[in-house]
C-alpha cells in the first residue's frame, strides 16, 4: 500500500467514527507540524471528500517526496499526540 492509499484508508475508517470536520482538523494540525521539515506536504489538501492530490500530481519529483514522507503524517495522526 502506498502512502496515497495509506492516507485514503486512514480517511476512509476514521471520517464517521470521529466526523469529517473533527478529522479534518487533526490532520491540518499534524501536517502544519510537520510542514517546516517537509515542505511539499504544504500543497496536500483535504476536505469533507477525503485527501487532494492534485496540486502534487503536476510535478513527479514532489509526488515521491510526499510519497517518502506520508509515514510521518500517517504515525502523527495514528498516535494523535
Amino acid at each position: 500500500m502506498n502512502g496515497r492509499d495509506s492516507l485514503n484508508c486512514l480517511w476512509e475508517k476514521n471520517k464517521y467514527t470521529i466526523g469529517a470536520p473533527t478529522l479534518i482538523g487533526i490532520t491540518k494540525r499534524v501536517i502544519g507540524r510537520l510542514e517546516d521539515k517537509h515542505p511539499v506536504l504544504k500543497k496536500l489538501k483535504i476536505d469533507n471528500d477525503g485527501f487532494d492530490f492534485k496540486g502534487l500530481e503536476e510535478n513527479e519529483k514532489e509526488l515521491e517526496a510526499l510519497y517518502e514522507n506520508i509515514n510521518n503524517v500517517i504515525k502523527e495522526l495514528i498516535s494523535l499526540k
